[in-house]
Parts: C-alpha cells; sequence; structure tokens
C-alpha cells in the first residue's frame, strides 16, 4: 500500500433497514478507512453518465469527447475529494442501501467500469426484518417496502455473484450480530486490512450494550437477535406480507416451503383457501 492509499473504493450496499449503517460504524472504527454515509457520490457519477450517453438533450457537440475525458479523470477526482475528506484514510468509500434501487440500474456496473479494482460489500437482512423496521421507520406504503427488499436483493445479488471472489463480499446481519467481532474480522480480512484493536473493541462492546444507529429502532438492548415481524404486524398483514416475501425467503434461506405452509395454517389460511382467492 502507498503512502497515498488505494485508488479503488469500498461500496457498500444491501436493502434499507439491513445492517448497512452498522457497517460504516464497524469500519470507521479503524483510523485508516473511511466510509461515508450515504453520501451516493456513485449515483451521481452514475447519473452523469448515463445523461451522458443516453440523452440526446445532454449534449450534442463533442459528447464523445467528453464522456471519454470524464472516465479519464473523474476517479481521481473523486478520491482526491475522500482524500480531503479523511486526509488519514488510506481505504475509503460509500455506503447507500439505493446503489441497488431499480431508478439506480447500473450504477454499480459504472463503478467497476471506472474503477475496477472497487471492492463490494452487501449485506442481507431477513426480509421479515427489513419491512417491520421499514414501516416503523420511514416507509408508509406497505407494498412499496416489500418491494424495496425484493428488488434490492435481486439487483444487488445479481450483480455481486457474477464478481470475482476477491471482489465481492456477501453477509448476513443475522450472522453479524449474532458473532460481530469475527464477522468484522472476515469482512478486513477479505479486503486486506489489519483488524486494528479499535474495530474489535467496538464490536466487542456492541455485544454487550447495543447502539440504535439509525432510528427509528425498536429496543435492541436486550437481544437485536430477536425478531418482532409477528408483534408487529396484525394476522391479515402477515398473510400479505408472506405472499409478497415467501418466494425470496425460500431462496434465500430464511424459510422453506413447509415452514411457511405451516405458519400459514397457523394464521387460519388453509391452502385450498389461498389456491381458490
Amino acid at each position: 500500500m502507498s503512502e497515498r492509499g488505494s485508488s479503488s473504493p469500498i461500496v457498500v450496499y444491501g436493502a434499507a433497514r439491513s445492517g448497512t449503517t452498522y457497517l460504516v460504524q464497524i469500519f470507521n472504527r479503524h483510523p485508516r478507512v473511511h466510509v461515508s454515509d450515504e453520501t451516493r457520490i456513485f449515483a451521481w457519477v452514475h447519473d452523469v453518465f448515463r445523461r451522458l450517453t443516453g440523452d440526446e438533450r445532454t449534449s450534442y457537440r463533442n459528447r464523445e469527447e467528453l464522456v471519454d475525458y470524464l472516465r479519464r479523470t473523474l476517479p481521481a477526482t473523486v478520491r482526491d475529494f475522500y482524500r480531503e475528506l479523511a486526509p488519514d484514510a488510506l481505504w475509503w468509500g460509500d455506503k447507500n442501501p439505493h446503489y441497488v434501487h431499480p431508478h439506480n440500474e447500473g450504477c454499480l456496473e459504472t463503478v467497476l467500469e471506472l474503477w475496477p479494482a472497487t471492492r463490494f460489500i452487501h449485506i442481507i437482512r431477513d426480509g421479515r426484518d427489513v419491512v417491520t423496521s421499514g414501516l416503523r421507520g420511514v416507509w408508509k406504503d406497505f407494498e412499496s417496502v416489500h418491494r424495496m427488499w425484493t428488488s434490492h436483493l435481486d439487483i444487488g445479488c445479481s450483480f455481486g455473484r457474477a464478481l470475482p471472489a476477491a471482489q465481492y463480499f456477501e453477509l448476513r446481519y443475522e450472522d453479524l450480530v449474532r458473532d460481530d467481532v469475527e464477522v468484522a474480522r472476515a469482512m478486513f480480512d477479505f479486503l486486506g486490512i489489519d483488524f486494528h484493536l479499535r474495530v474489535e473493541t467496538f464490536c466487542r462492546n456492541q455485544q454487550e450494550r447495543r447502539t440504535p444507529f439509525c432510528t427509528p429502532s425498536r429496543d435492541i438492548r436486550s437481544d437485536v437477535t430477536r425478531s418482532d415481524w409477528v408483534g408487529y404486524l396484525d394476522p391479515a398483514q402477515q398473510a400479505r406480507s408472506l405472499d409478497l416475501l415467501g418466494d425470496h425467503l425460500v431462496r434465500f434461506g430464511y424459510a422453506t416451503p413447509e415452514s411457511l405452509e405451516r405458519f400459514r395454517e397457523g394464521l387460519g389460511e388453509p391452502e385450498a383457501a389461498r389456491r381458490s382467492s
């Protein structure tokens, strides 16, 4: 590692309310790492290129020359911005759940084109807990928060799992809060960054007493691993939630067809009635 640090970023993403903010807290305990919290700079860069290359009204003359110039100069400009933002950081990047929002389609591909050595960190959380947390927060529409989880998951995994193993690290929120230290250590090992004592101390302190870094939040001080989906949604909402999430819960290992069927039966929704609806 040179004195000027890495020229390629770390990009942290995942569905909103999946633990991305907590990952930023972990990374930034390291004195030589700075991951900004939703500067969203890569969405801006992507939007610039999308407009220049896809909108005939944006630029008429010298368009190709301008795009080529930006491809050559923007990566260094963004890196210089982070040097001013965090002069002591050798490793840098941004966290934004919505880098995988459908409105930002192609954003991660743009990042990879401009910074080919980018490392991507993708955190996944049980969709039932994501939507419960989202409804407690900024999402007021029941259906849209469910679409947020499934779409972000589809886009994030489709992109990340096609990358070389050295560039993509996927983790589960549930594993992280079950053993913060070891999962954090694995992330830093993946990035080739020493596991600093400040990071380990922070993770151990969180295991003893949790800090809510994203509000509003349920009380996580007693048991962060506990789900409150059943307590927060009424039975009719739970049934609809499973309609919207069920396939993805099974695909990503959070449920089985049999477990979902048993749960539906407990809600008083027999299979025959569902088929006729």
